[in-house]
């Protein structure tokens, strides 16, 4: 599969996390002190509590930041947020990857076949050899 990487000029980076647990605020805190270059699009996750309590920080946040910080579009499902960016529907320039460790090699490849940058919680991978796909795809 070729794809051509998207160079941001001109606006702020479009960023959406999967895995909305503990770690996931930190770097939405991270995004939202960055706004200036930053914007959360999308956050993902299969428990619609943590979307919810998501959603309450982010409000929390737009409180501080005011209008620099909009209502990210909410997933629980990872093929749809993938598919959504497929249809240009949403466009998402890096994906914070913050699920279990197991899971973070087959999401950071699947993300990245669709041409989308990851930054994933460590650690990286459980073993080398999804380590090095990773970095291959």
């Amino acid at each position: 599969m070729s794809f051509s990487i998207k160079k941001v000029k001109d606006r702020r980076i479009k960023i959406a996390i999967l895995g909305c647990g503990r770690i996931s605020k930190n770097h939405i805190r991270a995004i939202a002190l960055n706004n200036k270059n930053a914007e959360l699009v999308a956050i993902c996750d299969t428990q619609v509590e943590l979307l919810e309590k998501t959603q309450e920080l982010i409000k929390e946040l737009k409180k501080e930041f005011t209008e620099e910080i909009k209502t990210p579009k909410e997933f629980t499902n990872y093929d749809d947020l993938l598919s959504s960016t497929k249809t240009n529907e949403l466009l998402v320039d890096l994906l914070v990857i913050a699920t279990p460790s197991g899971l973070h090699a087959k999401q950071t490849i699947a993300a990245a076949k669709n041409g989308i940058h990851v930054c994933t919680e460590k650690p990286m991978s459980t073993n080398l050899e999804d380590g090095k796909e990773m970095v291959r795809v």
